[in-house]
């Protein structure tokens, strides 16, 4: 059988291809210039958006009063607080007091053994009666030796005129007259011994009184060493702690409690030397205010009351010591104690017409600091310098012939890209930033046009 050939395929004519490559380059074209046709004066979105204002937020200048505080942590101590000890060692016999406990100026805390410091009391008095009761007898003593020395002046007087008138009148004998003078000259030997006598009772007399004397002041320390075995309070307090125990035996100096006042605190704070004229007479001027951390909302009142005469070398501060408010018993806030963490507040300085803004309007380029102000809507650059800081504001000062006013509208977000003279775009106030948000001002308000673009 005979197949059929087959036929061969049929070639395209060239204008076929032509004609289909013109076709789709008409259609890619026409595909290109869309853009061009939605926007008939030919201008791109980027040459659009370049020419809308920035968009910014501002705030009021205010005038109020700025204050310089100086902030700084330490413990409370009490201003009275001692270690209560033994002048003499010896047996604990009695604990009085317990930690806690309030006690009173004088009160006995801890009792020793006072059997040997009793028995030396007795002893002391003992002799000191005994001094006492033979000074009386050396007293009279002295008295007898006085009267004797009365007879030997009278009787050598007696015996010197008759001397005398029997020499004047010549009456008897030689020899008479030799007995006469022997008679006067033994009344003057009599005389002296007499009042050699009497010097020597009269020296027994006082060297008993000196017995006496030094057998009372035995008698007293005795009583005083007794008095030691009986450890009192030195003055008002409450009891901190307590070591010691009964039946213990301590040694003089040795530690049994901690004795505090509670009512007389204060908190020792050091600052750098360059601040002493901030503190040097002027105690009353500061404003001190105490914050305890284990009270939280609660605010006491500090005083200042000693400035450290000298400055430590070592590390170049000032001691100050300021005196803390105790509330009253119609007060009803929580009592000081010592020990706790209390922060200071300590205002320094006012200044009672600050120009005050938030610190996030400044702008800072190296040491030089300036803000935005939108005077008919064009934002203007004020070159300023900071002042005192509080929280979020700062005080800030015109410099040159910068002028800046209370009321004025300083630029707080969107300040970071714009240049002076630049016409500004002000937003309404919306809700207000976290402070804690870390994001920069200028950040915030991008993503906020941003987002309104989007939308």
């Amino acid at each position: 059988m005979n197949r059929p050939t087959p036929s061969p395929p049929s070639c395209l004519p060239l204008t076929v291809f032509v004609q289909g490559g013109l076709l789709l380059t008409c259609l890619l074209t026409a595909g290109c210039s869309g853009e061009s046709l939605d926007h008939p004066g030919g201008e791109d979105s980027s040459t659009q958006r370049k020419r809308e204002l920035p968009r910014v937020r501002t705030e009021s200048v205010q005038q109020r009063e700025m204050r310089k505080v100086l902030i700084t942590a330490n413990a409370i101590e009490s201003t009275l607080e001692v270690e209560v000890t033994p002048k003499l060692g010896g047996l604990v016999t009695e604990v009085l007091a317990e930690e806690g406990m309030s006690v009173n100026a004088g009160q006995a805390l801890v009792v020793l053994d006072d059997r040997d410091a009793s028995a030396a009391v007795e002893e002391a008095r003992v002799t000191l009666r005994e001094a006492t009761e033979t000074l009386p007898s050396l007293s009279l003593t002295v008295s007898e030796r006085a009267e004797s020395v009365q007879r030997a002046l009278l009787t050598h007087s007696q015996a010197e005129g008759e001397v005398q008138r029997h020499e004047q009148t010549g009456l008897i004998s030689k020899n008479e007259l030799s007995k006469l003078r022997l008679a006067r000259d033994q009344a003057k030997r009599d005389l002296v011994s007499a009042r050699l006598a009497q010097q020597s009772a009269e020296h027994s007399r006082d060297t008993g009184g000196t017995a006496v004397e030094k057998a009372r002041l035995n008698m007293e320390r005795r009583e005083l060493e007794l008095s030691y075995t009986r450890i009192t309070a030195p003055f008002a307090g409450v009891i901190a702690a307590r070591t010691v125990r009964v039946g213990r035996n301590v040694g003089a100096a040795e530690s049994l409690m901690t004795l505090t006042d509670p009512n007389h605190l204060r908190a020792v704070i050091y600052r750098p030397q360059r601040e002493l004229s901030l503190f040097q007479g002027r105690a009353d001027k500061l404003e001190i205010t105490v914050l305890p951390d284990a009270l939280p909302g609660e605010s006491y009142v500090g005083r200042l009351t000693i400035v450290s005469p000298t400055i430590d070398a070592a590390s170049g501060s000032i001691r100050l010591s300021i005196d803390l408010e105790q509330p009253t018993a119609r007060d009803s806030r929580p009592q000081l104690l010592p020990g706790m963490l209390v922060r200071l507040h300590l205002v320094v300085d006012r200044h009672p017409q600050a120009l005050v803004v938030r610190k996030r309007a400044l702008r800072r380029e190296g040491e030089r600091r300036f803000l935005f102000v939108v005077r008919e809507g064009l934002a203007q650059r004020v070159e300023v310098e900071e002042g005192f800081e509080e929280d979020l504001f700062v005080e800030v000062i015109p410099l040159g012939d910068s002028v800046l006013a209370a009321g004025e509208a300083v630029i707080t977000v969107g300040n970071r890209e714009i240049e002076p003279g630049t016409k500004v775009n002000i937003e309404e106030k919306e809700a207000e930033q976290d402070p804690s948000d870390p994001r920069d001002s200028s950040e915030t308000a991008s993503t906020k046009t941003n987002s309104d673009k989007e939308s």
